[in-house]
């Protein structure tokens, strides 16, 4: 097994890693919840109409509406959309941190660290139970 420590490298994560890695997100953001809210951040992975403009705008169309929010596929789907964008290797640290901070984490490695560790406690402790 692989656990990933805060200063883990670049590296390109395997399908059962990525896969795991939203189940973390999803656990930190929501407990799994597909109906949780906070302000304008709804559903399984905490999406704000932000988010939903961004992927539609990378899409070249109306692909995701904000009721999206509410479905778990449409949501991981909207992260794979994000992080096929802005980062097409798949590096853990760096998705975590975009999730979490924003498109800002591209440029500030700084930005997204805390989420970054608790979300991989998370992560590495779901790893641990398979």
């Amino acid at each position: 097994m692989l656990c990933f420590s805060v200063e883990m490298n670049a590296q390109k994560a395997s399908d059962s890693e990525w896969n795991d890695l939203i189940w973390s997100i999803a656990q930190h953001e929501s407990k799994q919840n597909p109906n949780a809210r906070n302000g304008q951040y709804v559903g399984y992975l905490q999406i704000s109409p932000t988010l939903v403009n961004e992927c539609n705008k990378i899409a070249g169309r109306k692909k995701f509406s904000n009721a999206d929010r509410l479905s778990r596929e449409k949501s991981i789907e909207m992260f794979n959309t994000i992080q096929g964008r802005y980062n097409p290797q798949h590096d853990m640290n760096l998705a975590v941190r975009i999730w979490a901070a924003g498109l800002v984490a591209l440029k500030n490695k700084s930005v997204g660290q805390r989420a970054y560790r608790e979300i991989m406690a998370i992560y590495n402790r779901h790893r641990s139970g398979k």
